[in-house]
């Protein structure tokens, strides 16, 4: 499920007991109201999991700052995500993350 206010988003999880779906936001979501951008973002994720089988559904979203690109080595050539890249940047966070009271968080 798209929303305006996302980027880019990858699933990680293998391994773990939630899912957690690390994102990147639009530039139009750049300038909302913090408070109105994380009650959206939790709707949508809502929605999604009400669209989700059991073990498909993303108990967080963590929203990141940095924009995946081909020059910063997140992206390949063809604007595909290297979840190796995503892993090694982010894995070290995911406790943290999943132990977090919110539902949305937004990354350090």
């Amino acid at each position: 499920m798209v929303s305006p206010l996302i980027d880019q988003a990858c699933v990680v999880g293998s391994g773990m007991s939630n899912a957690i779906a690390l994102c990147i936001l639009s530039e139009s979501a750049k300038s909302t109201d913090k408070v109105a951008l994380v009650n959206q973002l939790q709707l949508h994720l809502a929605e999604v999991n009400k669209l989700a089988e059991h073990h498909e559904k993303i108990n967080k979203l963590v929203l990141l700052f940095e924009e995946w690109t081909v020059d910063n080595g997140i992206l390949t050539p063809t604007l595909k995500i290297k979840r190796k890249m995503v892993e090694d940047l982010y894995q070290s966070n995911y406790n943290n993350w999943i132990s977090a009271p919110e539902t949305v968080l937004f990354s350090a």
